[in-house]
């Protein structure tokens, strides 16, 4: 998450355990985007693209490892946390056989990667709307040829 990097020392040195899902790129939070119809799209594209290159999966056999130490009668400082930043690397790893279907969910985990640094840009960067919408409008676009 690109609003992280300000607090990333303090993250990792901390007892927290973190799973950072750099390709869940927040909605371009500008009221021109805010429409229900808009924002279930985006998450629509979003959703397709971490379930279909591994992320999400990656990301439950993290919380599944934390579920079964707790079940295990593990408590407090026992219990390992997770401390994953899911790269496009993590996310593909294991997930295809096929060359091209690799490549795709490479190519669709970067783009949505590269959405959030045009999002905080529109949103948070650019005050002028002759500029902004057009910055979000095409963040959302990427997310679309991502899914």
């Amino acid at each position: 998450d690109v609003t992280t990097k300000k607090e990333w020392e303090g993250v990792k040195a901390s007892k927290f355990g973190y799973i950072i899902m750099k390709a869940d790129s927040m909605i371009g939070a500008r009221r021109e985007f805010l429409d229900p119809v808009e924002m279930a799209d985006y998450n629509g594209n979003l959703v397709k693209v971490l379930a279909l290159t591994g992320a999400f999966r990656k990301m439950q056999i993290a919380l599944d490892k934390v579920i079964d130490q707790v079940k295990a009668g593990k408590k407090g400082d026992a219990i390992e946390l997770p401390k994953v930043i899911m790269t496009t690397d993590k996310a593909v790893d294991g997930e295809f056989t096929n060359p091209y279907a690799l490549a795709k969910a490479r190519a669709a985990h970067e783009i949505a990667m590269a959405v959030a640094g045009q999002n905080v840009k529109g949103c948070f960067m650019t005050k002028e709307w002759e500029k902004y919408i057009p910055i979000v409008a095409s963040a959302h676009e990427m997310m679309k040829v991502a899914a």
